[in-house]
Parts: structure tokens; C-alpha cells; sequence
């Protein structure tokens, strides 16, 4: 009995590392956003937002279904260096008219089942995020986006705000 449980143990020790080698994140520059990816037990693709801690953008699916394959489930491949990002422009109809922005940037890769590779790149600021998908040109990979899976789950009571143009 003892030998079961402390087997039982372990395989949940190792599972929970496991789980944990499959996170990447990236912050803000001021590091009080913070983007985290993870892949559910099911194998999908999800990320979460966290700013100063507390949970802005609850576990939200990433993810593409092109003409060809789906990029549903997917395992990390690899990730980039973080880079700066950094831009000066002018906004006409806002409150305050010379922005300058400033963000991390960061490619993320992943591969479907069928070994086909997409990247994922977040742009992380100290006020905002932005991400985008890049798939690069792969023998086999349709170039007609079908479906897209991203979900942007906020959590209950969440306030947001809307800038009239």
C-alpha cells in the first residue's frame, strides 16, 4: 500500500513539472504585465494576462485552422529572445495627442501533430498587449485561414473603457 501511494505521488510530482516545463511568458518593461502560455491537458494552446498580480485576461484559447491543417493542439517548439520595441506617433482625436510607446516583443513556436510550425509573436507594454500569428511558408500548409480558435475570456465584472473617434 505504501509503495502505491508513494507512487501515486510521485507520478503527480512529475506530472505538475511536467505542466510547468509548458509555460513561457513575457512582461511588460516595467514587468507589471505579464503574459503567460500554457497548453491544457487536452493539448490546445491558451494564454492568461496578469497585471501587478491580479488576473486581467482569464486562460483564453489561442490558435488557427487553415485549408490544410488545424493548429489547435499544439506543442512548443521554441521561443526568441525578448526585444524592445519602441515608436513615437501622433494621435489626432485622443486625450493626450504624442504618444510614445515602448513594449517587449517575443516569438513564440509551436508544432501541430502533423510537424507544421506556427509562430505566435506577443508585444507586451506596459499599458497593452498585442499578438500576432505568422505562419511561415511549410510544404503541405494551406494559406486560406478557415477558422480562427482565439478567445479572449475576462473575467466576471471586468470594466473596460471605449476612446469615441
Amino acid at each position: 500500500m505504501k509503495t502505491k501511494f508513494l507512487l501515486a505521488v510521485l507520478a503527480v510530482l512529475f506530472f505538475v513539472e511536467v505542466t510547468n516545463g509548458q509555460t513561457q511568458n513575457i512582461y511588460s518593461p516595467n514587468k507589471q504585465l505579464l503574459v503567460e502560455l500554457f497548453n491544457n491537458p487536452d493539448g490546445t494552446l491558451s494564454y492568461s494576462i496578469k497585471r501587478k498580480g491580479k488576473l486581467v485576461l482569464a486562460s483564453s484559447d489561442l490558435g488557427l485552422v487553415t485549408n490544410t491543417t488545424s493548429f489547435k493542439s499544439l506543442a512548443f517548439v521554441n521561443e526568441s529572445k525578448v526585444t524592445t520595441v519602441s515608436d513615437k506617433y501622433t494621435m489626432v482625436y485622443a486625450k493626450k495627442s504624442n504618444i510614445t510607446y515602448k513594449a517587449n516583443k517575443k516569438t513564440f513556436t509551436y508544432a501541430n501533430s502533423a510537424k507544421k510550425n506556427i509562430q505566435i509573436v506577443f508585444q507586451v507594454a506596459d499599458d497593452a498587449v498585442a499578438f500576432k500569428y505568422v505562419l511561415a511558408q511549410q510544404d503541405g500548409l494551406g494559406k486560406e485561414v478557415t477558422d480562427e480558435l482565439t478567445t479572449f475570456n475576462f473575467p466576471e465584472k471586468t470594466k473596460t473603457w471605449l476612446q469615441p473617434m
